[in-house]
């Protein structure tokens, strides 16, 4: 019986490439719970189910499903960008009138200044003026009032003085009559008759009477001297009046040419001030039309804000939605791929001559598998006269008749190479007698299983398109017991700038690490490690492969907590070394111990699958280096398949018949 383990103790364990959650919502998980309940009980019962029953896992459904969901997801991702077109535009249109009124109101900003510049010049022109004048009228005024006032300070100066000396001149003279006169008195007392003293005051009265008019007469000669002095000083002041008028006059004839010049400026400039008015008063009126335009839009743009915050929270939703239904995805591919084993067989029949081939038929079994019989026949008797015949019968999970291309095979890989992308290791390995055609399988450029997988990794990843993720990958051979690396000292190496990656096998950590960028990228390479893989002729081929070839992806991601990519999975395609028994490749020499190594090799992995299939508590991955570096591929929740290549032609129908025992008991095998 085939041992199975419960959905819940795997399905959220591994890390999806798409970054899908862990935790849902109650709703979504009491529904999902319901369909894995209803997912459950149908495989309880898968293996009494008839095909049509069993037709509702197969991948038409999975895959219409997911092309719908995709559809959805492109229908919003349209819409998301029409709605982010539409608020660019109107971004852009705001940005323009913004733009717009910034420009107008720098022009109104710089007219207004032009204005208060021109209004400024005319008043400091014209103060200017004022002041001019004013203060020439002032230093005129001065002058004459220092000329007036010098004259009359004059005048008064001289005519005190003269009054000074003349008063200190009478004063003397009184003084001295005076004097006379008490003589006389005395001596008219002494010496004289009272007629004497008549006769004497009447001559001394005379004598005073002329002095007195000499005196007279000498001072109206000084005051009308001083009248003339006066006259010629108030002449002075008409004069200096009369030049102040002249002044004036010129000051007025030289400067009102200028003030004229000035007015006739400020006239002309008028017609510009009104213009730049009108000018102003349009464009206020446009500034408050864009001013309203401007909240028109804004208001719109409001709106279309709002719409699109509920878009991102519909958008929110439906991802919600997505990673809801993706986990169901992953929980009904994980199914499947349970229901047809996490071991799986396929076997393929190489073309050649028909007329030359054994007879063999492929026959559909009831549990989806299907036989490869094959009808030996082999001579009876002493005399070998008669024909005994023997039917030897295969069961495998497909078989692929000479007529399959290698599109048709990768119809059935691609769901494993999803698997990988869902977070679980997967080894794919060909196996088979040497020119069977394993490395046409594994390694044909365009076609082979590598290009096609690596190509719908691509396919996957730009879907998501996030940069996060990256594919890595290392590309070795196993010749004998040691590991050789096929990209060593080549332009493939691993750039010394690229960030650390943390590799789950430490044990390749020598092996150079190349990042996986495109389709032709992987061609080159297969290219360049075919011509490096070691080869030799032997009997049953001229270029048998001697050597197993591995090429191992690594799907990546990277953390921000460590800053370093995280390996998520790992695929492993293997090319195995051909098989061959020793009595049939007549080798010797080092060919031989080649033979012996390969032979020893894939014993090895037989004695794995086995120590799997019998739960064994020791598990043999150390017998050899192909077993120990593919350990993390064959056992757990790793899915592995494996490809046997056989020849259709009777001169090989012994190692096809080796082969496929072989093969017959790796299918045999349950992963533990």
């Amino acid at each position: 019986m085939t041992k199975r383990k419960s959905p819940s103790s795997y399905i959220y364990q591994r890390n999806p490439l798409n970054n899908i959650s862990n935790s849902v919502h109650s709703q979504n998980y009491s529904t999902f719970k319901h369909k894995r309940t209803k997912l459950e009980n149908t495989s309880m019962t898968a293996a009494v189910l008839p095909n049509m029953e069993l037709n509702s896992f197969n991948n038409d459904e999975i895959q219409q499903k997911k092309v719908k969901k995709q559809n959805q997801v492109k229908l919003i991702q349209s819409s998301i960008w029409e709605k982010q077109k539409l608020l660019t535009d109107l971004k852009i249109k705001y940005d323009d009138y913004q733009s717009k009124i910034t420009v107008f109101k720098r022009n109104l900003e710089l007219l207004q200044l032009k204005i208060n510049a021109m209004e400024s010049y005319k008043l400091q022109k014209s103060e200017n003026l004022e002041e001019d004048i004013q203060k020439f009228k002032e230093e005129l005024q001065d002058q004459m009032n220092e000329t007036v006032t010098s004259l009359n300070l004059k005048y008064e100066r001289l005519a005190v003085q003269a009054i000074e000396r003349k008063e200190i001149e009478f004063k003397d003279k009184e003084k001295l009559l005076i004097n006379q006169v008490q003589i006389l008195k005395n001596a008219i007392r002494d010496d004289y008759s009272q007629e004497k003293l008549l006769e004497r005051k009447t001559v001394v009265e005379q004598k005073i009477y002329c002095e007195l008019k000499d005196f007279e007469e000498f001072e109206k000669t000084k005051i009308d001297s001083l009248e003339k002095e006066l006259s010629v000083s108030h002449q002075e002041h008409i004069d200096l009046t009369a030049d102040i008028s002249r002044s004036e006059h010129h000051i007025n004839s030289y400067l009102q040419p200028t003030i004229k010049s000035i007015e006739t400026k400020i006239e002309e400039q008028n017609p510009m001030l009104a213009h730049l008015k009108s000018e102003e008063v349009i464009l206020s009126s446009r500034l408050r039309h864009l001013d309203t335009l401007n909240r028109e839009e804004s208001s719109k743009l409001l709106k279309l804000k709002e719409q699109s915050r509920t878009f991102q929270n519909e958008m929110v939703e439906f991802y919600e939605r997505i990673k809801s239904e993706e986990q169901y995805r992953r929980f009904l591919h994980e199914k499947l791929q349970e229901l047809k084993g996490n071991i799986r067989v396929f076997c393929r029949i190489k073309p050649d001559d028909i007329n030359k081939a054994f007879d063999y038929s492929i026959q559909s079994l009831i549990d989806l598998k299907e036989s490869l019989v094959i009808n030996e026949s082999k001579p009876t008797g002493i005399s070998n006269n008669s024909l005994t015949l023997k039917s030897h019968v295969f069961s495998f999970d497909k078989i692929f008749d000479r007529t399959c291309s290698n599109g048709d095979i990768f119809q059935e890989i691609s769901q494993l190479v999803q698997s990988s992308l869902d977070g679980f290791n997967v080894c794919i390995f060909t196996y088979g007698q040497t020119g069977s055609g394993k490395t046409f399988t594994m390694s044909n450029p365009n076609d082979g299983l590598i290009p096609r997988s690596l190509n719908l990794m691509f396919q996957q990843m730009e879907e998501i398109n996030d940069s996060k993720y990256r594919l890595y990958g290392q590309f070795f051979e196993i010749y004998g017991e040691s590991v050789r690396d096929l990209l060593k000292n080549s332009q493939y190496e691993f750039p010394s700038d690229e960030k650390e990656i943390d590799l789950v096998n430490p044990d390749l950590s020598h092996i150079s690490l190349v990042r996986l960028n495109s389709l032709s990228h992987i061609n080159s390479l297969l290219v360049h490690t075919n011509n490096k893989r070691s080869t030799a002729a032997t009997m049953a081929n001229d270029a048998s492969s001697r050597s197993h070839s591995v090429f191992k992806v690594y799907i990546t991601k990277f953390n921000d907590l460590l800053h370093k990519y995280v390996t998520i999975s790992a695929l492993n395609l293997i090319d195995l070394a051909g098989s061959e028994r020793l009595n049939r490749s007549k080798v010797t020499g080092d060919r031989l111990k080649e033979t012996l190594a390969i032979n020893k090799s894939l014993s090895s992995l037989g004695d794995v699958i086995s120590s799997l299939k019998s739960n064994s508590s020791h598990v043999p991955f150390r017998n050899s280096k192909l077993t120990y570096l593919l350990r993390d591929s064959l056992g757990g929740n790793s899915k592995t398949l494996m490809f046997v290549n056989i020849s259709c032609l009777n001169t090989h129908l012994s190692e096809s018949l080796s082969s496929l025992r072989f093969a017959n008991k790796v299918n045999e095998t349950v992963l533990k």
